[in-house]
């Protein structure tokens, strides 16, 4: 009966678990590496100009200073993972603009996400989310170099298409470039319980020396069939240019133009008195960096679990596999 050497046995072994090793880093490690991190924890900076509602000085009716216009700001969007329940992640998206003479403004959302498509989940028992269909803060991994995804408009409230506009490098990372553009009536409610619902009509009037020739005209015909309460209606419009990591689907660069523009109607027609806020902003070069440096540590580390350390646990598994089988037949003895 042929036996086997115990160095023969040992090599055998640990080629297999090496080749085992392979397959758990592949197909267990890896899908967890590609999930939206529990620990997800990020600051992006961009900086830019708005228009800005000053709602007191516009209800006493101080028309001259009911705009800041053309003001610089800066805003600073904190995106973080509070909790996960399996696929599912409670995400918060909260962006506080800063502007002159201490002004800060605060837009959160808080969102239930799937945790690899990043699209919308049934939120948690428990938790309150937005509801919402489409992509919010990033796309998944490997975006697709198409139109088939959707972002989610806070603004309008709808899912509307995220454009392919082709591939780039930006900062050292290929990217891909993508265009939203929404417009619609404003629906957000946290933005419209910010606003009011109507004027008094005198105010309205006053107002006029502020519209453009156009709008002036259409609205000094119908100011006498208006009530003297003058309901508003809110219109908001939303261009978003990003460029992505073309693997890992994070944002690294960005530039958006959002205005929510308060308007009546006059004749069964709208017509728009002015901009409650307008934003041109885009991602700070800092931010940029920061965000492009991110993304290649994550890269690397996906590289490195889900390719290297595989092919090499394979590699040296059955190097180890061969020199055992070489050598399972002790010497014969003389």
């Amino acid at each position: 009966m042929m036996t086997m050497r115990r160095s023969s046995l040992a090599l055998i072994a640990a080629g297999v678990l090496l080749i085992a090793l392979a397959g758990v880093l592949r197909f267990a490690v890896v899908p967890a590496l590609t999930k939206l991190p529990g620990d997800t924890d990020t600051i992006a900076h961009y900086e830019g100009r708005a228009t800005l509602l000053n709602s007191k000085a516009l209800q006493s009716g101080d028309t001259a200073n009911a705009l800041m216009t053309d003001v610089p700001i800066t805003v600073d969007r904190h995106i973080y993972v509070s909790s996960t329940t399996g696929d599912v992640a409670v995400l918060h998206d909260d962006a506080v603009i800063n502007g002159p003479n201490g002004l800060k403004v605060d837009q959160t959302h808080t969102y239930a996400l799937d945790r690899v498509t990043l699209g919308s989940a049934p939120a948690p028992a428990g938790t309150e989310v937005e509801s919402h269909t489409g992509l919010t803060v990033s796309l998944a991994l490997d975006p697709p170099a198409d139109d088939s995804q959707r972002y989610w408009d806070s603004g309008t409230q709808t899912a509307v298409p995220l454009t392919y506009k082709g591939s780039d490098t930006v900062l050292g990372r290929e990217v891909y470039r993508y265009e939203v553009s929404a417009q619609g009536p404003l629906k957000n409610p946290a933005t419209l319980r910010t606003l009011p619902t109507a004027l008094p009509k005198a105010l309205v009037e006053q107002l006029l020396p502020l519209l453009p020739a156009t709008q002036q005209d259409a609205l000094r015909g119908g100011l006498p069939t208006l009530p003297d309460v003058v309901p508003l209606t809110y219109t908001s419009s939303n261009a978003l240019n990003v460029a992505v990591d073309r693997k890992l689907g994070t944002p690294i660069t960005a530039t958006q133009r959002q205005q929510v523009v308060a308007g009546v109607e006059v004749g069964g027609q709208r017509v728009d008195l002015l901009p409650v806020s307008a934003f041109d902003i885009k991602t700070t070069e800092a931010s940029a960096k920061a965000s492009a440096e991110r993304a290649n540590s994550a890269a690397n580390k996906l590289r490195l679990v889900a390719d290297i350390v595989p092919l090499g646990s394979i590699a040296l598994g059955l190097v180890l596999l061969v020199i055992g089988i070489v050598r399972r037949r002790p010497a014969a003895r003389a």
